[in-house]
């Protein structure tokens, strides 16, 4: 039971809202990334791959719905932080395990007309006339995404737009931390 225990603490927290996980970041001095440093952190060094580890995608490259279910593994679910290889940046599941919200509204011209250094807008209000103004990005892919529906759920650059007060059990969030504010503190 205690292994059992120290699994769920090392997973994901999922089934969260938008604003749950905005609320969790301020609360923490955090905040969640926007797209453009979600994108820029999962492809971890790899500038015109597909996936944070390359071109091609295997079932050892992360935790998603490959069928039939023969993984050695046998995971059908979400999966501890660390079971599979980071990125170049050295982070964890950036494609699979979880979706991670970011803080951006969702707008299908995001890539013709954002400002990709970030930060995106956040309020409905900061974006007058959003087509979808109740609706976040959600990014990565996730234990569930099917491996044919992998070759684009999985890619760095999928997009997914999701109404911002649903709760999945296959999205969650990681928040991110601005370099200034690491370096006040460290002063």
């Amino acid at each position: 039971m205690f292994l059992s225990i120290l699994k769920l603490i090392h997973t994901p927290l999922v089934k969260v809202s938008w604003d749950e996980a905005m609320a969790y970041a301020k609360w923490t001095g955090k905040r969640l990334p926007t797209e453009a440093e979600w994108e820029y952190a999962a492809r971890g060094g790899l500038a015109g791959k597909r996936y944070p580890w390359g071109d091609e995608i295997t079932q050892d490259d992360a935790n998603f719905w490959f069928w039939p279910r023969d993984r050695k593994d046998q995971w059908k679910y979400c999966v501890p932080v660390g079971s599979f290889d980071p990125n170049g940046y050295g982070l964890y599941d950036m494609a699979g395990n979880v979706t991670e919200w970011c803080s951006d509204l969702f707008d299908p011209e995001y890539y013709t007309i954002k400002n990709l250094l970030g930060p995106g807008p956040t309020r409905e209000k900061e974006t007058p006339g959003i087509i979808f103004p109740a609706y976040r990005v959600l990014r990565g892919g996730s234990w569930r995404t099917m491996v044919f529906h992998g070759q684009r759920h999985l890619c760095v650059s999928y997009r997914n737009a999701t109404p911002k007060r649903e709760k999945y059990e296959i999205s969650g969030f990681r928040c991110v931390v601005d370099v200034e504010t690491v370096r006040a503190t460290q002063n």
